[in-house]
Formats: structure tokens, sequence, C-alpha cells
């Protein structure tokens, strides 16, 4: 098949994936909550246009929240974000705590240490989670995002998405998400546990300094993966990645 072919090809499937997503409901409340809204992210790479783009954007993420349970129930009490281009440097931060809009269990207070007192007058998911998505929409103008996190394919990625429909948040365009423990799993092999503490005084000889905060569990993450080329380090993030629409899928099951 020739590049052109390979192009067209490429731009079908991107194209019947968003329109598949976009279909994709989920019952929140009195209506349901579309699953994205690419309108709100401007256009997006590799549909209608021949240039199929060569940059990432990448995005370690992690959230504190307000208890175990069920990821459909589980609602973000702080966000944490650090975005890489494409050789992996560091181009923003993003820290906020979240109004969960429930009481935050005895539990996860004594982990994390957020109390109802501290989030009751804050913004909930529905402006904090926006202002995230716009926030990586600003980077990314468009290009390819993979979310990034430790425990993100069981746990984040899927409180993301529930949490999104949940407060009517779109979800981006072109997004994809990788579970660092398989990668972790390659470039740290001789680990007691793959726990991103363990890990990290396994490698370090010490304890995440602000382990149990959103931001501190990110730079942690950095840290473990800045260790490696980042070309290497870049192909594992991609072996492991899926579609944020595979994501989906298994939610809604």
């Amino acid at each position: 098949m020739n590049v052109s072919a390979r192009i067209a090809t490429l731009e079908l499937q991107i194209q019947e994936m968003i329109n598949a997503v976009a279909d994709l409901k989920i019952q929140i409340g009195d209506g349901d909550a579309p699953l994205f809204d690419a309108s709100l992210f401007g256009a997006i790479p590799g549909v209608g246009n021949p240039v199929v783009p060569l940059k990432e954007v990448f995005v370690l993420f992690d959230f504190e929240t307000g208890g175990l349970g069920k990821t459909s129930e589980i609602r973000i009490c702080q966000v944490g974000a650090i975005v890489l281009d494409q050789q992996l440097n560091v181009l923003g931060e993003f820290d906020e705590f979240v109004n969960p809009k429930r009481d935050i269990s005895p539990g996860a207070t004594k982990v994390n240490g957020i109390t109802n007192d501290f989030v009751n007058n804050l913004e909930d998911w529905s402006v904090v989670g926006l202002r995230f998505h716009q926030w990586i929409a600003g980077f990314a103008e468009g290009l390819p995002v993979t979310l990034v996190g430790h425990n993100s394919k069981r746990f984040d990625g899927r409180i993301l998405f529930f949490e999104n429909a949940r407060h009517k948040v779109p979800n981006l365009p072109n997004l994809f998400l990788t579970d660092t423990i398989p990668v972790f799993k390659e470039l740290f092999k001789d680990c007691s546990d793959y726990k991103l503490g363990t890990i990290y005084c396994d490698q370090f000889k010490e304890k995440i300094s602000d382990q149990h905060t959103a931001l501190g569990d990110s730079k942690a993450m950095l840290r473990l993966l800045g260790g490696g080329n980042h070309k290497m380090v870049r192909d594992k993030l991609f072996k492991y990645r899926e579609s944020f629409s595979a994501v989906i899928k298994r939610c809604l099951k």
C-alpha cells in the first residue's frame, strides 16, 4: 500500500472512531452527557488533512479522591498534572483541589490530608475539570494527547471518564491513555512490588517527598521516567497506550 493510500485509510479509521465515540452516551441525572464535543477543542488532526502529525503531547496526571469503591462512584478532590513535549521536556504544571460534592471518607483524609472543610467552598469538577481539559488543549493545539498515570487503566482513567460524564465535561478528542505499571515493569525489573512509592524508594533510596498529593505523585512519575533515554521511554509509553475510546467502552460494559 502506498503512502497516500495508507494516510487515507488512517483518516477513515480515525473518523470512524470519532463517530463511534461521539454516539456513545451515559445517562447522568436528568439527561444524556456526551462523551466529548470536538467543537469545543478545535480541529482534530489527521481528519481531512493529508499531513500526519509527528508530535505528541504527554500529560503525567494523578488524582486524589474522596474514598475508594466502584470507580463510577469515586469523586476527585485533587488533580495534579505535568505536560511534556515529545522529548519529555516539561512544558507546564497543573495543581488544583476540587469540591467532590460529597463527604470525604476519614480513610481518604488520613492518606491524602484533604478534609471536607477544606474543599467545601471550592469549585467542583464541572469547573475545575473543564479548566483542566482546556489547559491541556492549550498546549496540544490539536496534537494527539497521551495521558500517563500510575494504575490509570484500572483507576484514574476510569474515574476521569465517569467524572467527566457526571459533570458533562467533554473529553478531549484524539486522546490516549498509558498506564505506567507495565512501563515501570520493563524499566525496573527487580522491584519488590510496583506501587509508585516502592519503585521510587527502590530507585532513589528515599520516599516521595509529597506522596499522596496529586502533583507530588506526578512529579515522582516524571523523575522515574526521566532517568532513561527519552526515545526509549517514549517508545514504551506508546507500546502500552490505548485510545481513550477503549477506556470508555470498558466503563460502559
